[in-house]
């Protein structure tokens, strides 16, 4: 990809290591595809998708056969991606992955746009994404079931980064921060 591209042939091997170790493929770099498991070839995958630094990645169930740890890596290289200024196109069903990376959310029901919005906005429709299949994050899923035990918490809380100092705050017996 980065020779059709004309990359300098200076930048290629770094850049290819740089994904490879990105993803946790360095071991792999010398193997042929019938060498691999598929968790392996999904992450060369998607590093050959990322090593060019596109304007657009399109992600369809991009960790579906990635066990937790290279899930992480992909989700990371993918954040690092748009860091750099691409764009990420993600279709998925896990919600937690939605929360760790979208800045804006479309949520379809057979065929249809259901919901658009930050993932504050959706996720505060919990019980409309329970009726369509969707969960929200486990954090959002705790954060709701708090609040209707009475413990004051903000119900659209979604992240492990945004619960918490509110979970810390209860700890020092004040109200959410």
């Amino acid at each position: 990809a980065l020779t059709i591209q004309k990359a300098p042939v200076r930048e290629i091997d770094p850049r290819v290591r740089e994904a490879a170790r990105t993803l946790g493929i360095e071991d792999v770099l010398q193997k042929y595809p019938y060498q691999m498991s598929g968790g392996q070839k999904q992450r060369v995958a998607a590093a050959r998708a990322t090593v060019t630094r596109p304007h657009l990645v399109l992600a369809d169930e991009p960790t579906g056969a990635l066990d937790s740890k290279s899930a992480r890596q992909l989700l990371e290289s993918l954040a690092h991606l748009n860091e750099r200024g691409s764009t990420i196109l993600m279709v998925t069903h896990s919600m937690d992955e939605v929360a760790q990376l979208a800045d804006r959310m479309l949520v379809l029901n057979e065929g249809t746009i259901e919901m658009s919005g930050t993932p504050r906005e959706v996720f505060s429709h919990a019980a409309r994404l329970a009726e369509i299949g969707l969960s929200v994050p486990q954090v959002t899923a705790l954060f709701l079931r708090l609040r209707e035990l009475g413990v004051d918490v903000d119900p659209t809380t979604f992240t492990v980064e945004q619960a918490v100092p509110q979970l810390r705050a209860l700890l020092e017996g004040r109200a959410h921060a």
